[in-house]
């Protein structure tokens, strides 16, 4: 499926004929020379199938929904090439990737930490090591299951990778648009009333990175101080979604799985402009802070457990969402950075 995707994504991609990406399909963020802003576009130039039956399924659609979202923040013709890599093995994505040199991974799944053995965790950590040496920039999801990351003990969860300090965990949000439907009258924390939302919270495995010792993060359930997530958002919620062809009709899709792959879309284009690539740009990101608009309204409460949103970081939409800024600043952080 990933490989037919891909195939089917870049050939369509590539007949757009030089026309910016307004002849894309429409999503959250549409992109030009100068401006990063909500826009509805027509629903064409990309369209996927299903592989063999015509089913519809979360695979399938997730996969198309990640494609969507990185493709619309490219220009047509641009120096950027974006692949698909379907696995859940890290030692699978970081040998392909860095076998073919690309710069970038995107995840759109996770679990919550206590889900995952030790060796795995081991296995992700070497591989997470590698890609930050290649100045590979690895992007996950932070989740859609608010801060019970789909565990039933009560407590709060984040989800793995996401969590990883080498990774750019990517929360949700929802929006309001104003009555023409064109631009974006308020944005707040994607919750759905408690039944599902952006993931967030406190790490229970790493400890609080150097990028984070300056936020007055809240403490782990131990009382220490760790690891904060995520470290920044995008559009998650189904209204109005990422609408995408699938099958031949039109679907509205959600989650901060579409959310990750945008700011992977970012982080290229940004790397384009650049003589290296980003890599591991955390450190980058929490020392350019003009570089968002901060999400100060909403929580991801599950219940009784969750974080509420405020002013700087917070454990529902970290340093905030992309503005105008984002791509044109990350593309002249110094190199050594």
């Amino acid at each position: 499926i990933a490989r037919r995707l891909g195939r089917t994504c870049w050939r369509r991609f590539r007949r757009c004929g030089g026309q910016n990406q307004e002849s894309l399909a429409g999503v959250y963020f549409v992109i030009d020379s100068k401006t990063l802003r909500f826009g509805v576009i027509p629903q064409h130039q990309i369209e996927f199938s299903s592989r063999t039956d015509g089913k519809i399924d979360g695979i399938q659609t997730r996969l198309v929904v990640g494609v969507y979202a990185t493709l619309v923040v490219v220009p047509c013709r641009s120096a950027v090439t974006f692949r698909i890599i379907w696995s859940t093995s890290f030692n699978a994505i970081w040998h392909t990737t860095n076998a073919l040199g690309d710069h970038g991974v995107s995840i759109s799944w996770g679990s919550a930490e206590i889900f995952w053995p030790d060796g795995v965790r081991d296995t992700a950590q070497t591989a997470f090591e590698a890609a930050a040496r290649a100045g590979v920039t690895i992007v996950a999801a932070a989740g859609d299951d608010l801060t019970r990351a789909n565990t039933t003990d009560g407590a709060a969860h984040v989800l793995f990778p996401a969590s990883h300090p080498l990774v750019l965990g990517c929360g949700g949000t929802a929006i309001t648009l104003n009555p023409a439907g064109d631009a974006i009258q308020a944005e707040v924390v994607w919750n759905d009333n408690g039944l599902q939302g952006t993931g967030g919270g406190i790490s229970n495995l790493f400890p609080v990175p150097a990028y984070q010792q300056n936020l007055p993060l809240p403490l782990a359930k131990d009382g220490k101080k760790m690891r904060g997530v995520p470290d920044v958002a995008a559009l998650a919620s189904g209204v109005p979604g990422y609408r995408i062809m699938f099958n031949g009709g039109p679907m509205a899709m959600l989650g901060t799985s579409a959310a990750a792959p945008l700011w992977a879309g970012i982080i290229a284009m940004a790397n384009a402009r650049r003589p290296r690539p980003l890599g591991a740009l955390h450190a980058a990101l929490y020392a350019a802070r003009g570089l968002f608009r901060e999400i100060t309204k909403g929580n991801n409460f599950s219940g009784s457990v969750g974080f509420e949103a405020r002013d700087g970081w917070n454990a529902c939409t970290g340093l905030g969402v992309p503005t105008s800024a984002t791509v044109e600043g990350l593309s002249l952080i110094p190199q050594e950075v």
